[in-house]
């Protein structure tokens, strides 16, 4: 994403369209209202214009909300209170901004009337009596009428739900399941891609006498990554289920260490690490104890950060939403807004991925893409961490390819991706396909030069332009892995200079341009490294119209195996998927995020209106880019909700996939999944519906979806709330420790257990 700067927010966006959103309805239309906040919306229009860049943004917006507790802001309060008055004298700003929010105000206020006459009762705009209009609701904060139903139907905002047994799905639980020893040997298993063991393993000796066998000499075989032996194994044959019984089997796999260079903490990149499997040691919430959550709804400020990034000592989150670059600590029971960065006007439609791919380094410095070059940022010195600035000398394309002759700077190129090298440097590559290598030290004008670069597609040829709309992956050898609209690409860097290793192609969708849901053309995955140390395979999923999983050899780009992924339907004509695939031994896990029949049954605003970016910045024109993308975002954007989890797993001594489950009845509808290798669970944001029926564009309550990695039966679901503003939007779901932590439409969402 996955998946997955400007002035302007996603939840500008998304918060602002939304709130003057079309439900669609049949022959009786019920009432489908968006709960969204207008005063918030309004201020978010209003940011568009560069009058409003010079006032204090924290003071426009919320503040961090518990179920359990809420932290005393009057301090904050009355700091951004005295920011404020500093500007009031300073009434040519306030008369500009002002004026500009009322013109587009009254543009939408002009647009809605003519497009959609009704009686607004309520809060709620009624269709009219001809039975064409759509509903329409401009709730300030109230819940809805249908959101009281749904939440009547699935529980309060902050319920917790068992779906499945509470002991372990996988395996029965024998009499010593929670032993010691057997806790340890499972804990070692977990993290080297193998499932637990219900009884510890017994031996027959010539006697026909059991004894056990030795725990830690068994541990120190899976860490240097022995199979289990048969005699082991045939123990467990008539206990354990077929599929869990095929996995033991397998070579044990460590999970990828952090790169060097990152900051030790458990998030400090992308998908967790260089290997990009989204997968965690760390062990999440289980369900054993009761949970709550924060929301850090700071709209203005926090607005759709796709990843968040742990410091090394676990106290502070770094990200980057589409207006700030912000910082906010960890607290035990609240979540605090310690700084922020404000983003330049100039910025706002420099990028639709707004940052969503960067580096915590083991300094402490957070680098993050911005459009055509590369920020760093750090804690100010002498500010015990409570302020932060940005570095005043950037990366930027722009200079790096002034006297650039044969590859010059494409139109509308900007850095997409990123990732750390094997030995510590930052790798980058652009929209455009060009990838090079920066020295992470920022200081001394070293940041400012790449080190080397390339263009892909020269190996085999292919002399236009490519598209790479995904993150990379680095290996812990020099491996650069990016897959484009056409190819997957390998290079290596040497410590030196980057070369092209191989570059192959895959299938591509029959309809040209880039689908619904889809950020970009062609795989909608960043490519997940898998295996282990001298055997290492790319994990990507294609772009055929039922898309495959592909498992291709890392060392020379060889296809060893593909499925397709229908999630269960065998007559499916289309599935996509715009997250990177979930990677944890030898398995693997695809979401669906295929626009679903209810969706069509949505009438799409921005047709209706027109360039809503454009009606955002009270008219004028807009880059295409940018309109395409809300385009393709607005399944994203109106909270469509596909069913259906998939997972298989690669045999690497026969270069064979099989499936191991599908659970047809989840919902994670638009967030990258994630799993705790401790828990044995995988996590995703979901969404389910009310009253036995589907969840459906903007309809139905935002979860916390558990399901057992093992066997893909859900564990439990956590309500999280509904209505647009916990979206998870393209948003990374990450496991901290003992925690869940993601981003949403106006904020970040932590769940963990009381």
């Amino acid at each position: 994403m996955g998946v997955h700067g400007r002035k302007t927010s996603s939840s500008a966006f998304c918060a602002c369209v939304l709130s003057l959103l079309l439900a669609s309805f049949s022959t009786s239309p019920p009432i489908l209202p968006v709960s969204c906040q207008i005063a918030e919306v309004s201020q978010l229009i209003s940011n568009a214009f560069s009058p409003l860049a010079r006032l204090p943004i924290d003071f426009l917006s919320g503040g961090s909300s518990s179920v359990t507790a809420r932290g005393d802001e009057k301090a904050a309060e009355n700091s951004a209170a005295s920011m404020l008055t500093a500007y009031l004298n300073d009434s040519a700003i306030l008369n500009s901004t002002i004026q500009s929010g009322q013109k587009v105000l009254r543009t939408v206020a002009q647009t809605a009337n003519s497009i959609l006459p009704g009686v607004l009762q309520e809060g709620i705009l009624l269709p009219a009596e001809d039975g064409r209009r759509r509903a329409v609701s401009f709730s300030a904060f109230s819940i809805s009428p249908l959101d009281q139903a749904i939440i009547s139907a699935v529980g309060e905002v902050g319920s917790f739900h068992w779906t499945g047994q509470q002991q372990s799905a996988s395996v029965e639980a024998g009499p010593s399941v929670e032993s010691r020893e057997l806790r340890k040997l499972n804990l070692a298993l977990g993290l080297h891609g193998l499932p637990p063991l219900p009884f510890a393993p017994r031996k027959i000796n010539q006697a026909s006498e059991a004894e056990e066998v030795s725990v830690e000499v068994l541990i120190d075989n899976v860490i240097r990554g022995e199979p289990l032996s048969r005699e082991t194994l045939k123990q467990y044959r008539d206990v354990v289920g077929a599929s869990i019984f095929k996995t033991m089997q397998l070579p044990p796999v460590a999970m990828p260490g952090v790169s060097e260079g990152l900051a030790a903490s458990p998030w400090s990149s992308p998908h967790r690490t260089g290997f990009a499997q989204a997968s965690s040691p760390y062990r999440g919430p289980d369900g054993s104890r009761r949970l709550t959550h924060n929301f850090l709804n700071r709209a203005v400020i926090a607005n759709n950060p796709i990843t968040l990034f742990y410091t090394a000592d676990q106290k502070y989150l770094w990200g980057s939403s589409w207006t700030t670059i912000f910082k906010v600590a960890r607290g035990k029971s609240s979540l605090r807004l310690v700084d922020y960065v404000a983003k330049p006007v100039e910025k706002v439609f420099a990028d639709k991925f707004h940052g969503a791919y960067a580096l915590l380094t083991k300094e402490e410095i957070f680098v993050v893409s911005s459009g055509d070059h590369l920020e760093a940022y750090y804690d100010k010195p002498g500010t015990n961490g409570e302020q932060v600035m940005m570095h005043p000398e950037k990366f930027d394309i722009t200079n790096e390819l002034a006297s650039e002759i044969r590859y010059p700077q494409r139109p509308e190129e900007v850095i997409r991706a990123l990732c750390m090298s094997s030995d510590g440097h930052i790798v980058w590559a652009t929209s455009h396909g060009r990838v090079g290598v920066l020295n992470r030290n920022i200081k001394g004008g070293s940041f400012q030069r790449s080190l080397d670069w390339l263009m892909l597609g020269t190996s085999v040829g292919y002399d236009r332009d490519l598209e790479v709309s995904n993150n990379m992956a680095c290996d812990d050898e020099g491996g650069i892995y990016v897959v484009s609209d056409k190819f997957m690409h390998r290079v290596d860097w040497d410590g030196r200079r980057l070369k092209i290793r191989w570059e192959k192609p895959y299938a591509t969708s029959a309809v040209a341009g880039t689908q619904q849901v889809r950020l970009g053309a062609g795989s909608g995955s960043t490519p997940s490294i898998m295996g282990e140390k001298d055997k290492k395979y790319v994990v990507i999923t294609d772009d055929a119209d039922v898309m495959n999983v592909l498992i291709m050899d890392a060392a020379n780009g060889d296809i060893k195996a593909t499925h397709p992924i229908n999630f269960g339907d065998k007559h499916a004509k289309h599935t996509s998927s715009e997250q990177s695939v979930l990677v944890h031994g030898w398995r693997l896990a695809v979401v669906n995020n295929t626009p679903t029949e209810e969706l069509k049954q949505t009438p799409n605003v921005l047709k209706m209106f027109g360039s809503p970016a454009a009606l955002l910045l009270g008219g004028g024109e807009v880059p295409t880019r940018i309109a395409e993308t809300l385009t393709n975002a607005w399944p994203v954007i109106v909270g469509d909700a596909p069913k259906g989890v998939e997972q298989l797993e690669f045999d690497p001594d026969d270069n064979t996939l099989r499936v191991t489950w599908v659970n047809k009845e989840v919902s994670i509808p638009n967030g990258i999944p994630t799993m705790s290798a401790t828990a044995g669970l995988m996590y995703g944001i979901g969404k389910r519906g009310q009253f036995g029926s589907e969840a459906a564009p903007m309809r139905g309550m935002w979860t916390l979806e558990a399901l057992d990695w093992w066997t893909g039966e859900s564990k439990f679901y956590y309500n999280i709330g509904v209505g647009p503003m916990v979206n998870s939007i393209y948003a990374a779901t990450q496991v901290g420790p003992g925690e869940i932590i993601t981003g949403t439409a106006t904020g970040i969402v932590r769940i963990m257990e009381v």
